[in-house]
Parts: structure tokens; C-alpha cells; sequence
């Protein structure tokens, strides 16, 4: 294809308009185009080619998809009342599939439709309006899958989240409708009744604010609790799954570093059984791939992926339930918003009464169980050779949006946690890194290491600091080592700074062993060394911290770092220079690192002098 993106582009464009004819026999346009014309505008997306996106929306790709799905729908009508000799399953399972993916295909283009005059339009079109009803008589249509409504369900989900035009959709058929399926939710159903119960939350809220919410949260709790009542993701995998792969052996040792026990001796050894091992390689690779088809296709599979996927949509909702409680405050500190980007279509317009959210947030999740279950949500579970990758990504989803919960519970509402409460969190936080540090560069981790921090910072009594200690310092040590990513890694030497701050009363009286702190200075030393200016300048500021008394000198000195920081001075002037013009940080952080590079001599000087180096 052509270099010239002009002409990529009205190439691409020439074979949609190809592609998007419902007249071509249906085998034909499933295979070929319904798949190609969804990654095409995926990308177009991801890229920002917003323009050639809705290049091919404006052909006619709404549209079609609409004519695909009539077409669909009408074949297995027809095929499905003819007598059972005559039918052919392959044909209905194929009508099936294609319904079904063009929802999959409606629900990723509203992920991407964020704002403006297109989101309105397609709220509002006569073909959601069309699906609505669809969803709304799910019962009459017996020959529509379970599948295919849970699709549907998704597609109403994901549009209704953040459109202010979702309000369209509110009447009192459809608040029966949820109700009548929220009371007869069961663990068949509950990934439907689960994405019904987000949908009918988002429409409530466009509709008439908090207030309309909380007239309807009776229905909206019982949703919830039903789904709360059920054993966890992670339990039932572990009773269900677990005893059919082969527990890994733990990534990193009690440093951080891979095992590589009598690497040495066993070298030669090793060697002479290459040719065997690839030999088991291959068997194994036969045998892991029947072992993955009999677990995906089982009954338990797929009730377990309903159990997980509606887990995460009710934590989900409880999260931004709990957010819109915390109060507007300026967030210049995090991001730098760009005057020409257009306003997104939100929940801004919405008048919202903080104080009887946060009651109501507070007697739902503190005055209940519900904290418990969501710790239990967050539970961390062994690493297993050969798991399918979607039972990995499911359960990291689940325990993703549990930490993302529990760090909005603790910011949001702070001043109702006590301290029985934080340790349970904090061994949460501990079992995680402990059992799943190879997923260190995932988001997960960022939420762990937010709760982390949130924690030390609110400490101010200090009460808490030895249990902290002695939970914390040995997982921070080993994420330190083994993470690359360097926002994780930033995340996590804040941690340790905090945590091994000689400022402390409890760091002075219990100090750790010089071993850990000459492992914290690598950790530091590699953050400066790093390239990235956050990061270089949160490990400044820890040699400030932690070094700031002279217990830890011997380390600067068997270490260098003085005379490292001499020498980086300059290019690490220079580079400050070059990300303040690139702006990549926001103002808050540009000055963070500006200040730890002024007072970067001063540390020199001042180590320099108590150490009697001069």
C-alpha cells in the first residue's frame, strides 16, 4: 500500500463502501467485511483519524449493520419453525453469531463516540430505538440466544455510560422491565440482569440526577447484594479450574532478582537435555490446547465467566457511585486539558448533592458487609502455567475494579475508615504483589500502590507505622526491582520513601537491616538513571528522605551516589529544559521536579560535609 496517507485512506475507503452491501450472500459479508469494517474503525480510533472513522460511519455502516441484523433475525425465524428434520444447526448458529457480532461491533463504537453532534444522533437513531424494544421483549423472541440478549445488554451498557442523551430511554415500562428481571436474577442470568442494572443506573441518573437514583436504589441494591451473595471469581476458579494447570513457580526471589539456583553446576546437564525438552515442548503444546478446549466449552466455564464479568460491572457501578461523592476540587495537578479539545457530553450539567451521597455511600459500604466482599474481590490467586489467557484477563478485571472500588472507598470516605479496616486492606494489598507481581505493569498495580500511599499519608499519628512497616517493606522492595514501567515504579519509590523516611520517630527507633537499604538504593539509582523526569526526580527526593540522617551513609558511599549526582547534574538540567517544552507534565509536576533538581547541590554539599568527604 502507498506511503501517502491520502491515498491509504481513500483506498480503505473505496473497499468499505464495497464491503458495506447487505445484498452479498451472508456467509460472504460475515467473513469478510463485518470483521474488517469494525478493526478499521477501531483503529481509525486508537490513531485519531477521527475523521476517517466517520468517513465510514457516513457510508452507511449503521446502516448495514441494522439490515444485517433484520436479515439475521428474519433467516432464524423462519429456519427455527421448520420442522426439526429440516433445520440446519449450522446455518441458525450462523444467523446466531452474526446478531451477535454486530452488537459486539455497536458496543466498541460507542466505547469510541465520546462527545458532540454523532453521539446524539446515534442515541436517538430509530435503530437503537429499534434495539430497545428488542431488549425490552427479549421474551417473545425464542429463538434469539441467551448469548446474543447478554450482547445486547453490553451494547446498552456501554452507550448509555456517559451520555447525557441516555435519558431518552427512561419511562416506566422500562424501570418495570429492570425490576421484573433484578427479582429473578439467578447465577444463569446474572451477567444480563448485572449490565440491565449499569444501563438502568445511567439512564436514572441523565434522567433526574442522584436524587432519581436514589428513589430506585431498593431494586439497584438488590442487584448487588444477589451478586455479592455469590462465592467469588477467584473462589470458584480455584475449586472449579485450578486443579487442572500447573501452579508456577514464584518470578523473582526475596530481592527481586530471577531464581537461578546452581545456575552454574547444572549448565552442562542442561545442555544434554535440550533435545528432549523440546520434544515435551511439543507435547505439551498439544496437550494444553485440549486441556484449554475442554475448560472454555464446559457448562462451569461459562457460568463462571457470567459470575466474573458481572462482578466487575457491579463494583464498577459502586466505584462511580462512591466518586460522585468526593467534592470538585482543581485537578491541574494530574492533567493539562487542551483548549481545543471539545467537552465531553457527561454528567457535568447534573446539580450533585455531595453530602447525601456520601451518607448514602457510607451506610451502603460501611455499614453493611459489602467491604468485606469487596476485599474478598480483590484477592489475589497463584499464577498457573497455561492458563487460557481469557480466564487471566477476567480475573485481573475483577480484581482490578475491586482495588479501583476500595481506593475510591478510602479517598471518598476517608474519615469513616478506621484503622480495622485498613489492615485487612493492607494484606490485600501485600497478598497481591506477593502472588502477582509478574502482572506489576498492569493498572492493577497502579490502584495497589494509590491505596498504598493514600495509607502512609493519612498516617499522621503513626499509630499504624510498624504494622505498615513490616507489611510493606519487603513486597515494595521486590515490586522496586522487578517493575521497568516507569509510572508503577515512580508510584512505588514514593512508597518507600514515605516508608523508610529517617523523619520518622519509627524509622529512627526501628531502623531495617543495611542490606534492605543498599537494595533501595539500586531501586533509586536505576530510577535515575531511568530517563524519565517524574521518576528521576521522585528518587531525588527519596536519597532526600531517606538519607537525610547519617544511618544510611555507608550506602552512599559504597554505592557512589554522590559522585553519580555531580556528574548527571547537568544532562538532568538539560533534560528538565526539554519535558517542560514538550509538556508532557502538568504544572504541579514540572515544579516538583524543578525543586528536586535546585535542591540536588545542596544534598551533595551537605552529605559531602557530614561525612568529612571534603
Amino acid at each position: 500500500m502507498s506511503d501517502d496517507h491520502l491515498k491509504q485512506e481513500k483506498a480503505l475507503m473505496t473497499i468499505a463502501s464495497i464491503s458495506l452491501n447487505c445484498d452479498l450472500p451472508l456467509e460472504k459479508f460475515y467473513n469478510v467485511a463485518s470483521f474488517f469494517i469494525r478493526n478499521l474503525i477501531n483503529q481509525a480510533y486508537l490513531i485519531e483519524r477521527i475523521e476517517f472513522a466517520q468517513g465510514i460511519i457516513k457510508l452507511g455502516y449503521l446502516n448495514c449493520i441494522n439490515e444485517l441484523i433484520q436479515k439475521c433475525m428474519r433467516l432464524l425465524e423462519h429456519d427455527t419453525k421448520l420442522p426439526a428434520n429440516q433445520q440446519n444447526p449450522i446455518s441458525i448458529e450462523l444467523y446466531q453469531t452474526v446478531i451477535e457480532q454486530c452488537f459486539v461491533n455497536l458496543s466498541e463504537l460507542f466505547h469510541f463516540i465520546e462527545h458532540g453532534d454523532l453521539l446524539k444522533q446515534l442515541t436517538q437513531s430509530e435503530h437503537t430505538q429499534q434495539y430497545f424494544q428488542l431488549l425490552l421483549n427479549c421474551q417473545t423472541y425464542p429463538y434469539m440466544t441467551v448469548k446474543i440478549f447478554r450482547q445486547i445488554s453490553v451494547f446498552f451498557k456501554e452507550m448509555s455510560s456517559d451520555n447525557t442523551y441516555a435519558k431518552i430511554f427512561y419511562s416506566q415500562p422500562f424501570c418495570e422491565f429492570i425490576k421484573t428481571f433484578a427479582a429473578n436474577l439467578n447465577e444463569d442470568n446474572c451477567e444480563f440482569v448485572s449490565n440491565l442494572i449499569v444501563f438502568f443506573y445511567n439512564v436514572l441518573f441523565n434522567q433526574g440526577g442522584f436524587q432519581l437514583v436514589h428513589q430506585n436504589m431498593e431494586v439497584i441494591n438488590a442487584v448487588i447484594a444477589k451478586i455479592f451473595s455469590y462465592h467469588t471469581p477467584q473462589q470458584v476458579f480455584m475449586k472449579e479450574f485450578s486443579s487442572k494447570y500447573k501452579p508456577a513457580d514464584k518470578p523473582v526471589d526475596e530481592n527481586g532478582k530471577q531464581k537461578q539456583k546452581d545456575a552454574d553446576e547444572n549448565e552442562d546437564e542442561n545442555e544434554d537435555m535440550l533435545d528432549e525438552v523440546e520434544e515435551e515442548d511439543d507435547n505439551e503444546a498439544e496437550l494444553k490446547e485440549v486441556k484449554e478446549d475442554n475448560v472454555v466449552k464446559s457448562v462451569e466455564y461459562r457460568l463462571w465467566k457470567s459470575l466474573a464479568r458481572s462482578n466487575q460491572s457491579v463494583l464498577d457501578l459502586l466505584c462511580e457511585i462512591i466518586a460522585l461523592s468526593s467534592s470538585d476540587q482543581d485537578d491541574d495537578e494530574f492533567e493539562e486539558i487542551d483548549d481545543d479539545e471539545p467537552a465531553k457530553d457527561s454528567n457535568n450539567e447534573i446539580v450533585i448533592d455531595t453530602d447525601v451521597i456520601k451518607k448514602y455511600c457510607a451506610d451502603l459500604i460501611l455499614s453493611g458487609d459489602y467491604y468485606s466482599k469487596i476485599l474478598q474481590r480483590a484477592e489475589a490467586v497463584p499464577q498457573y502455567l497455561g492458563l487460557p489467557q481469557e480466564i487471566e484477563t477476567l480475573m485481573n478485571e475483577v480484581q482490578e475494579s475491586s482495588f479501583g472500588l476500595l481506593l475510591n472507598v478510602i479517598q471518598n470516605l476517608g474519615s469513616l475508615i478506621n484503622q480495622d479496616m485498613i489492615y485487612p486492606l493492607i494484606a490485600s494489598v501485600k497478598g497481591t504483589i506477593d502472588l502477582n507481581l509478574y502482572k506489576c505493569e498492569e493498572t492493577l498495580f497502579e490502584s495497589l500502590m494509590q491505596i498504598t500511599l493514600f495509607v502512609l499519608n493519612n498516617d499522621q499519628s503513626g499509630l499504624m507505622k510498624p504494622y505498615l512497616f513490616e507489611q510493606l517493606l519487603d513486597p515494595l522492595i521486590r515490586l522496586g526491582n522487578y517493575v521497568q514501567l516507569p509510572e508503577i515504579k515512580q508510584l512505588c519509590v514514593m512508597a518507600l520513601t514515605l516508608l523508610l523516611s529517617t523523619e520518622s520517630s519509627h524509622s529512627k527507633s526501628i531502623l531495617t537491616t543495611p542490606e534492605n537499604i543498599h537494595v533501595v538504593s539500586e531501586i533509586l539509582i536505576s530510577s535515575c538513571k531511568s530517563g524519565n523526569l517524574l521518576l528521576i526526580a521522585h528518587a531525588i527526593n527519596g536519597f532526600f528522605d531517606i538519607f537525610s540522617e547519617a544511618n544510611y551513609n555507608q550506602s552512599l558511599v559504597e554505592k557512589q551516589v554522590l559522585e553519580m549526582m555531580r556528574a548527571g547534574l547537568s544532562a538532568l538540567e538539560q533534560l528538565y529544559v526539554q519535558q517542560s517544552k514538550a509538556k508532557i507534565y502538568s504544572k504541579n509536576e514540572l515544579k516538583f521536579a524543578k525543586e528536586s533538581i535546585e535542591n540536588l547541590p545542596s544534598f551533595i554539599d551537605y552529605k559531602v560535609k557530614e561525612m568529612g568527604l571534603q
